[in-house]
């Protein structure tokens, strides 16, 4: 999946640089100008945050009694991570309501707190978050 993200976010990145060289060397004076120089690095900035998004979120999982998350959590040590031991989950707590997203609110014994939305899971997802909260609900 990542891969798959990947390739546009890296082909996207090529395609901006190479479009700024060619407007740089365009210019026809051997000099760059200071409007071009500033979108070829705010053209490069955006590529490489793209890039490094792409790289950052992934699927949600649960494989070995690990929780993969979609996206890194900052721990309470100041960690960040995706990758939650299922033996570190202390509660959940089912999210819903008027003007909330569906999904479970989880803490873990060192007192951080994360959210796991339903529609970030894939097929059969909820149904193993519903049985989470039943073992660990409060």
């Amino acid at each position: 999946m990542v891969l798959f993200l990947a390739v546009p976010a890296l082909l996207a990145a090529a395609v901006l640089t190479a479009l700024m060289v060619v407007l740089a060397l365009g210019a026809g004076s051997g000099s760059v100008s200071p409007l071009v120089a500033a979108g070829w690095g705010v053209g490069l900035f955006m590529s490489l945050g793209l890039l490094y998004t792409v790289v950052l979120v992934g699927p949600f999982s649960v494989r070995d009694g690990v929780m993969i998350l979609k996206t890194p959590i900052r721990l309470m040590s100041g960690r960040r991570t995706r990758r939650i031991s299922l033996g570190e989950l202390l509660a959940a707590e089912r999210l819903g309501g008027p003007g909330v997203d569906p999904g479970v609110l989880f803490s873990l014994k060192d007192g951080t707190r994360f959210s796991v939305f339903d529609e970030d899971l894939p097929s059969g997802g909820t149904e193993f978050l519903n049985a989470l909260v039943e073992v660990l609900g409060i």
